[in-house]
């Protein structure tokens, strides 16, 4: 039982240590895939409020758009067609921005050029400029690859063609277009050769252009990020369309943030357990057992916590409001989530009767309070201390104390304000827990750093131990050896070790060497 609560304490006094420099190694992952995410939002709402800028069309707006019941299969592959266009936009940038590269894919019509003529998406560089050459023409057509090749061939297409426009094509389709286009060209080398051998240079000059054509199609060729579903989807439900691309970007966020997380939080959790076996207070067989199971709850939470974050900064950063905006580019939704994450038991505590309301809220006020003052105190820590994870450290640690501190003081105007004995109680409970926190997390950190100083600690106490001795006894010769254990320690020259030797020290001649 007392094993139990040990643990049990442990692993409370690390939780809020432990989120905070999660929550601050991932900041970038979350800052990067909530943007993704928001390239999304964008695509359906069809309004970039971060930018100040409409789209001409968004997914809202063309399932919106009118169908008329004589031709209505018709009118909706062409609306699928525009459907298809903002899908691959969202998607491509999303995808651009995942990768850290600042090329950024846009439709024509989005540049004021409605109805281009020759292109419906452009490339921007880093600074909004065009690229040259870069543009591209989506051919959602055909019912299948070979009726895909055969409209990307016909004459209707021929001004493409002629200017070297990349054809963007069905996801689906890639493939098999491909492959048309490779047994077109063996049939027209056949046919290339047999009038080559008939004396018929015309024909075989006409065959030759036709294969040359087909290559510098199939050269031209990209695959699109949207295939013939996907398009349609976007157009008959563009909402269930844009939760699944972004349910996808929260799954790779959620994946990111373990990776990221994982080897502090072996760390801390290894560091939590291999102090407990040396104090003997857990067995190697149970510091592994709680090290795995810890790590596995703990790891199951961050990737929670980067879905759920990646999905609510996504929206809050193409919100109307501007303040909603600015609150989506800092830490308050990663403390809001990892808050509610450990509440968890907070709540189930609630709802089975175990815990009054007053006692909830003061649980769950104290779990965010520590979150938010760790992050904070851990981010101005690295900027005050710019070495990697050690100024962060430190100042997570110093928010820790300060947020136990900022409670202690809640809890005693609390008490001041004449609360029931039971709830007094409790508050005084959680005092004495939040100190005895402050204590562990000094043990934490020592086995943070190196094991090396396990055996530099114990001298150091047995030295100063010495010297308090001898400052209680008067002896001055325990004093100068609990000095000398610590001069020796760091390969310092010892002088005397006693008085006596002292004082034939000062009669003699020889000189004090450092």
């Amino acid at each position: 039982m007392e094993k139990k609560k040990y643990d049990d304490k442990k692993k409370k006094d690390q939780s809020s240590l432990s989120d905070g420099i999660d929550v601050l190694v991932n900041q970038e992952t979350e800052q990067i895939y909530s943007e993704a995410a928001r390239q999304h939002v964008v695509a359906y709402e069809g309004i970039d409020y971060a930018q100040g800028k409409r789209l001409e069309r968004g997914l809202e707006k063309i399932s919106r758009s009118k169908v008329n019941s004589q031709y209505r299969d018709m009118n909706i592959k062409q609306q699928a067609g525009f459907s298809a266009e903002v899908k691959e936009v969202a998607r491509n940038n999303a995808e651009q921005i995942v990768k850290r590269k600042e090329n950024r894919l846009i439709r024509t019509d989005d540049l004021g050029r409605v109805n281009d003529p020759l292109y419906d998406f452009q490339v921007l560089d880093g600074s909004g400029n065009v690229i040259k050459g870069a543009g591209s023409q989506m051919k959602f057509v055909g019912k299948n690859s070979r009726e895909c090749l055969n409209k990307l061939m016909s004459s209707k297409f021929q001004k493409y063609r002629d200017h070297d426009v990349a054809f963007v094509i069905p996801s689906d389709y890639y493939d098999g277009v491909n492959e048309e286009i490779d047994k077109d060209i063996r049939r027209l080398r056949m046919q290339q050769r047999q009038a080559e051998n008939q004396g018929n240079q015309n024909l075989a000059v006409h065959k030759k252009e036709k294969i040359n054509e087909l290559v510098k199609v199939k050269k031209r060729l990209k695959k699109s990020k949207v295939s013939n579903e996907d398009a349609l989807k976007a157009r008959m439900s563009p909402k269930l369309s844009t939760a699944e691309d972004i349910h996808d970007l929260s799954m790779q966020a959620g994946t990111a943030y373990v990776e990221h997380a994982l080897p502090m939080d072996m760390a801390i959790s290894g560091t939590a357990n291999i102090i407990a076996v040396c104090q003997n207070k857990k067995s190697v067989e149970e510091a592994m057992k709680d090290f795995t199971l810890t790590l596995g709850k703990k790891e199951a939470c961050n990737y929670l916590s980067g879905y759920s974050q990646t999905t609510i900064m996504a929206f809050m950063k193409n919100s109307k409001s501007s303040l909603v905006r600015s609150l989506g580019q800092t830490n308050l939704p990663a403390a809001t989530v990892q808050t509610l994450l450990n509440s968890a038991d907070a709540f189930y505590d609630l709802i089975c009767g175990r815990i009054s309301g007053a006692a909830f809220m003061q649980r769950v006020g104290k779990n965010g309070l520590t979150t938010a003052s760790t992050m904070a105190y851990g981010t101005v820590g690295q900027l005050l201390i710019p070495i990697p994870v050690a100024g962060m450290m430190v100042g997570c640690m110093i928010g820790c104390v300060l947020s136990s501190m900022s409670y202690g003081c809640m809890t005693q105007a609390l008490k001041e304000a004449r609360l029931a004995k039971e709830e007094r109680i409790q508050v005084e409970q959680a005092c004495r827990k939040n100190i005895e926190a402050i204590q562990n997390y000094r043990q934490m950190l020592d086995g943070l750093f190196e094991q090396d100083m396990f055996d530099l600690k114990s001298t150091y106490d047995a030295a100063f131990s010495e010297i308090k001795k001898a400052f209680q006894t008067g002896n001055a010769d325990t004093f100068i050896s609990g000095v000398n254990t610590i001069t020796r320690k760091n390969k310092g020259h010892v002088a005397f070790d006693s008085v006596k030797e002292f004082d034939n020290f000062m009669k003699s001649d020889t000189s004090l060497d450092f």
